[in-house]
């Protein structure tokens, strides 16, 4: 029932480029993967997945934002057959990553073209966005795949509509919603699109087709619906405590959107091809892709809004293949042979520039290592060690997991009344107006500051009586 794309003159010359595009993107998605510390919330990943399978599921459920534990399970696994070293912790968002060059790619030939499949899939290899989350302990790689499979999947049941191919679009789509909270959003803006534009008209849609159609994502619905009144519950409470994202500016929400995009070089490129995709007569597959693009964002933006603040760029990487897909799409549209190398070329040329001369998402992460080590090196037996904010103890504990003697502050109020040391080293993550307030509180007690040192915005500093 969908029309089958065009393919390109040489079928092995397509697939010998999609295969050194994989390659490129997995090289680069290698490189340097354990170079840099864990942060925060990476540490946090390790935390939920370093135990027992139970442990596993109770630590995601009781996270501040209670993330699906699939993710965690890939985690899980990775430190059973592996270890838990950075580069172990980061290998399944790079398998990730990596495995949605090639999902994108099919997802191109079932609908825009393998032409501009092809370029979409060099557009994702070079994306400096997915590249950094791509090399994160974190589920954000695994959101965009399974955003990523479950749309393919979904058309190639309307290529060949059979009871099989609805199996695969159940299990995708519970991928999809078990990888992240904003899984659930683009599992609906996919399922609404498609119904839609492909199988609302009678004509096109026989009784069979729809029933295995709706049975499919019924399932999905209902093996969701366990961690969807665990999400409710926590909304509650986020949205009467408040939320850690900044308030929802226009600026903040342009600036977001071009971070997703690729950045002030690569975005106007980005967004050029999708307004040239969207010209003209629209085609129900690319209907399909602008909702997908849209709706998840606009959902978030409009919940921001008029409740609490939960718009983030990470947080819309479900939407960045199909945006890269379509402005590959609109690309390609208009050039016929040399013009469209000329043109994907240029474009390609343009995410080679963007990556190589600044990726605004390397070299970002906190130094945890180097205040591990730099501790290691100076605290005795009769030190402590006062870590502000207190889950800053977090990651710290990942790279000194043997630590005898350990505070937490949020504020001064909440120091010990009593804090037996010789030395105490503070680690700090705050204003210089907090720091100023710990250090004037702890002066008052008869600690005077001896030296400090910083680490990526770390602030080491070690205090004597």
């Amino acid at each position: 029932m969908l029309k089958t794309a065009e393919p390109i003159e040489d079928y092995r010359a397509t697939l010998g480029a999609i295969g050194l595009v994989v390659v490129i993107g997995a090289l680069l998605r290698f490189y340097d993967l354990g170079s840099d510390s864990l942060w925060l919330d990476e540490a946090v990943s390790w935390t939920e997945a370093k135990d027992s399978l139970a442990d596993l599921v109770w630590r995601s459920a009781d996270d501040s934002v209670p993330h699906p534990p699939l993710f965690n399970l890939s985690l899980f696994a990775a430190i059973k057959l592996f270890g838990d070293s950075e580069w172990d912790l980061r290998l399944p968002s790079a398998i990730f990553g990596v495995a949605n060059i090639l999902a994108l790619y099919w997802l191109g030939t079932m609908t825009v073209g393998r032409t501009a499949g092809l370029l979409g899939a060099v557009l994702l290899a070079l994306s400096p966005f997915h590249l950094s989350y791509s090399q994160e302990a974190r589920m954000y790689s695994l959101l965009s795949l399974t955003a990523t499979l479950y749309a393919a999947t979904c058309f190639r049941y309307l290529r060949t509509p059979s009871l099989w191919c609805g199996t695969w679009v159940s299990l995708a789509g519970l991928a999809l919603v078990y990888s992240h909270p904003y899984g659930a959003l683009n599992w609906i803006a996919i399922v609404v699109a498609i119904t839609v534009f492909f199988l609302l008209p009678a004509a096109r849609s026989p009784p069979k087709t729809m029933l295995v159609w709706a049975t499919s994502n019924v399932i999905v619905a209902a093996g969701f619906m366990p961690w969807a009144l665990i999400l409710a519950g926590r909304a509650q409470i986020i949205a009467a405590r408040g939320f850690w994202t900044p308030t929802l500016t226009a600026a903040f929400a342009r600036a977001e959107v071009q971070a997703v995009a690729g950045g002030r070089l690569l975005a106007p490129v980005i967004l050029i091809g999708v307004v040239l995709g969207v010209v003209g007569r629209l085609r129900r597959d690319v209907g399909v892709l602008c909702v997908w693009i849209v709706a998840p964002v606009a959902i978030v933006i409009v919940a921001s809004i008029l409740s609490t603040p939960v718009f983030i760029s990470r947080y819309a990487i479900g939407s960045l293949p199909p945006l890269l897909l379509l402005s590959a799409f609109g690309w390609t549209k208009y050039a016929k042979d040399r013009r469209g190398v000329v043109l994907s070329s240029a474009v390609v040329a343009i995410a080679v520039l963007r990556l190589v001369l600044h990726n605004p998402y390397q070299n970002v992460k906190d130094d945890w290592r180097g205040v591990a080590s730099y501790l290691d090196e100076r605290e005795q037996a009769a030190d402590c060690v006062l870590v502000v904010p207190p889950w800053l103890a977090i990651p710290l504990n990942y790279y000194r997991r043997t630590s005898s003697c350990q505070w937490g502050a949020l504020k001064t109020a909440d120091l010990p009344a009593e804090m037996p040391a010789s030395v105490l080293f503070g680690i700090f993550q705050v204003t210089a107006a907090d720091l100023a307030a710990f250090t004037e509180e702890l002066g008052r007690r008869g600690w005077g500051e001896r030296y400090q040192a910083d680490f990526r915005g770390i602030r080491v500093v070690a205090f004597s009586r």
